[in-house]
């Protein structure tokens, strides 16, 4: 069987006995050596690439063509009829998808600049928890003017979320504090006119250089995903294995109200994630049931490594944590883990607010006549660029008292 069309690229074939197309989303349904079932339904299933910005008026046209193996002739990747005793059964149709509901909404930074190129998606319930608390796909991008619009199906209120990776001058993640982030209420109807801000600000990390352990997998390499780092990861000794729990020890109890999980292409497709005052004492803030794979933002590529998933969980409510324990329980389409970055967040961990005192010491850093440490560069480089120059006095001009 194969689903084609312009998108994805070349289809999706599933054959009978065989292990399933990596272009296939679906990673159930398999027998149990892992290949797509012989005589039952088999499910293809395609989801837009993260980013994508859908157009739902627009119309999709899908080719659907069923064959055994002796119908594909010379072309393995195209079946064909004449020559073989094969017959190809071929169908096609189109989907038409309507909007029925839409909010107008628009990213603005702390100091109400917009911010393009943020991902705004649907706060998401991965779990059986209070709350949506999970950035997921798909996706819409800000616009220029830090403008979206967000198609849903039906009207009311839906819980959005923003999220932008990079800052001017900046790649991936910023060195030493969170990215972007905001979350807010949009009101979704057939003709919507106002649009509303959301606000993204950044969270400091206070997850950074902890010490930890994955249960004697591969124990000294967990630091290593909790280094702010994009360039080193912890991956669990070989498998099978699927039951594994990485503790990430932050040396002191901090408020956390953000954990953002980089998985590597080893991404689970069942884990929880617990904050605990306490080693032992459960405290389950994410219990991400099915699926995983295909949630959060993918296809970020600021790695070099095989990425998976990017996994923003918004806490309903800080919580007190020093230990942050990640428990896989079931294997996505490998049969190993792999963190490339966890970070535990703290909007209590944000910048101060700033005065003209400190848009000074900013004018004498960036000309050369004071010396700037880690924590100046936390506290004022706001526009993210990863210095502290003029543009920093600047900014901290417009807002100081």
């Amino acid at each position: 069987m194969r689903l084609r069309n312009n998108w994805p690229v070349n289809g999706i074939e599933a054959v009978a006995g065989q292990a399933p197309s990596p272009a296939n989303a679906n990673t159930g349904g398999l027998d149990v050596n892992g290949k797509v079932p012989v005589g039952q339904w088999y499910e293809i299933r395609a989801f837009a690439p993260a980013g994508t910005v859908l157009n739902p008026v627009n119309t999709l046209a899908v080719n659907a063509y069923a064959y055994n193996a002796a119908s594909k002739g010379a072309n393995p990747s195209s079946p064909t009829v004449g020559g073989n005793d094969g017959i190809v059964y071929f169908d096609d149709f189109t989907i038409t998808v309507t909007p029925k509901s839409s909010a107008l909404g628009k990213v603005v930074d702390n100091l109400g600049n917009p911010v393009a190129g943020a991902y705004v998606g649907v706060m998401t319930s991965a779990d059986g928890l209070a709350g949506d608390n999970l950035l997921t796909s798909p996706f819409v991008y800000s616009d220029d003017q830090g403008n979206f619009t967000l198609f849903q199906a039906t009207d009311g209120d839906v819980k959005v979320g923003a999220w932008a990776p990079v800052r001017p001058g900046a790649t991936g993640f910023l060195p030493n504090y969170g990215n972007l982030v905001g979350i807010a209420t949009l009101t979704t109807s057939a003709a919507p006119t106002t649009r509303t801000s959301i606000t993204a600000v950044k969270a400091g990390v206070v997850s950074v250089g902890s010490t930890g352990n994955a249960g004697g997998s591969n124990d000294a390499d967990v630091p290593k995903s909790a280094d702010n780092s994009l360039f080193t990861r912890w991956t669990s000794a070989g498998g099978p294995n699927a039951d594994v729990s990485i503790t990430y020890d932050m040396g002191s109890v901090k408020t956390v109200d953000q954990i953002e999980i980089y998985w590597e292409a080893a991404t689970p497709d069942v884990y929880q994630v617990e904050a605990n005052t306490v080693l032992g004492t459960p405290n389950t803030v994410m219990d991400v049931t099915a699926f995983a794979q295909t949630l959060g933002i993918t296809g970020l590529n600021i790695t070099p490594f095989n990425e998976g998933a990017f996994h923003l969980i918004r806490l309903p409510a800080p919580v007190s944590a020093r230990y942050i324990v990640i428990h896989p329980t079931v294997y996505g389409t490998f049969q190993n883990y792999s963190i490339i970055e966890m970070r535990a967040l703290s909007a209590a961990a944000t910048v101060p607010a700033l005065t003209r005192t400190d848009a000074a010491t900013v004018l004498r850093i960036a000309g050369g006549l004071a010396t700037s440490t880690p924590a100046d560069l936390f506290k004022y480089d706001l526009n993210g660029d990863g210095r502290i120059n003029v543009p920093d006095a600047v900014a901290i001009t417009k807002q100081a008292p």
